[in-house]
This record gives structure tokens, sequence and C-alpha cells, in this order.
């Protein structure tokens, strides 16, 4: 917030008391003090663990307090893969109502942002169905001819050129949660797209979705090359851990 950022983005996990944490992994191990199953962990159990750099862990609600008077959006990545319970959106609707004119919402998990369509921005991480990775990603199981990890029947379908593919597995996800006004795709899977001759931003453009990319690392010899490419290839937000040296990489 002291650096204006126009965005900042934490992750949300549920705790067994419904308390939403701002949390990344699905287990304490190796990302804070403790161990265990965040989702059965209690808020009191919470209390007394420490992220790695000796900082208390943080839920949502001191999240959004430190974002009132600000003009930063606040994009909560919701971890949550399992059914949403009607509490829960209800808990999650009303933490973040404060600072609802400038919140977007995001997920692998589709299924979870369909209950905020039409009053929240959400967006869609199409992760679980179509991706790029060198090594099995787990999910999707299936390599396609075009070299994306997708179990879509198209996918091995040598009938389809490159951008007939692309555009119909576009418009499949698009039609699970038409409601979303953004996408949230890796760096690799956009370059594999790069590859084919395709700039998926101007792509998802063209259908009223912006591009947000994931994740820009601090360590990343040619960040300035990175981050133009990116933006070349239609990307509207890049999310990083480096925000500072990415802004710099432009000057």
């Amino acid at each position: 917030m002291s650096a204006r950022v126009p965005r900042l983005e934490i992750d949300v996990q549920f705790l067994a008391d419904d308390t939403m944490l701002v949390f990344h992994d699905s287990r304490f191990e190796g990302a804070a003090s403790g161990a265990g199953r965040v989702a059965e962990a209690d808020m009191e159990t919470a209390r007394r663990l420490r992220y790695h750099d000796g900082s208390p862990v943080a839920i949502l609600a001191e999240a959004v307090d430190a974002l009132r008077g600000c003009d930063t959006v606040l994009q909560v990545d919701l971890k949550l893969s399992r059914p949403i319970s009607s509490r829960r959106v209800r808990l999650l609707k009303d933490g973040l109502a404060p600072v609802r004119d400038r919140v977007i919402i995001g997920s692998q998990s589709h299924w979870n942002l369909r209950p905020f369509a039409g009053e929240l921005p959400i967006a869609l991480d199409p992760t679980l169905h179509w991706c790029f990775s060198p090594a099995t990603p787990g999910l999707p199981r299936t390599l396609g001819v075009h070299g994306l990890w997708d179990d879509s029947p198209v996918a091995g379908n040598t009938r389809f050129s490159a951008l007939e593919y692309v555009e119909t597995r576009v418009d499949d996800l698009a039609a699970l949660l038409p409601a979303a006004v953004e996408w949230m795709v890796d760096i690799e899977t956009i370059f594999h797209f790069e590859k084919l001759g395709i700039a998926l931003g101007e792509m998802l453009g063209s259908r009223g979705i912006a591009l947000a990319t994931w994740t820009l690392r601090r360590e990343e010899p040619a960040m300035k090359t990175v981050v133009e490419r990116l933006f070349h290839l239609g990307a509207e937000t890049i999310i990083t851990d480096a925000a500072p040296a990415a802004a710099a990489s432009l000057l």
C-alpha cells in the first residue's frame, strides 16, 4: 500500500471454523511455522503461527482493513477446490464488502466462482483444463498434438490447426464461466501459444476477456524482455513477486 501498487494479489484458504486465511499452500509445512492441513486448523491455531519472515499469519479481514482508503485493487485467489458452501459464499462476500468496488476473485475451481457472478468481478485460471508444462502436471493428464496438456477430445485431433484448436478451446472454457472478465494464465503457457503464432491476450480481448499472467519471479534473468513480450502478447496484468524490479525494467 505504501508503494501505491495498482493491484495486490493474495491467496485465501478457509479454516475449519470458516475463518478466511491469507495462505497459498494446503498445508502449513514449508510456508509457515506449524504443521498439518490448513483446512483442519482453526483461528486459535492459526493465530499462533508465523510466516517464514517472522510476521504473524494474516486473515482476510486484516488485508481488507489495510486496503481501506486507497485505490489498490485486491485480487483474491480462492484456493478452495471442494464445492463452496452457501455459508462460505456469504462470508466471503461480506468480508470483501468494504472493497467490493475494487476487488476481483479468481480460482482454478471455476465451480466455486459461479456464486459470485453478477455481484463481483471473477477471473478464471484454466490450468486444470489446459496448460503447458515440460513435465506431467497432474491435471490435465493428456498431452495434445499442439503441445498442451488437455483432456478435451479436440486436443488429439490432428485435423485441427493450432489456431482452430486454440480458438475452439478458448470458446469451450469461456462457456464454463461466461461471467469471467479475466483469465489468469501462467507465463509458460502464454509463451507456448506465442510459438504457435498466437497472441493469447489479443484472442481473449476480442471476446471481452482481459489476460493476467503469473508468476514473474524475482530470479528471472531477462526480466525486461519477458515483461515486454507479455505485454506484446496482450497481457494487461503481470502477477509477480518482484514488482519493483519488474517496473524498473521498463524504465
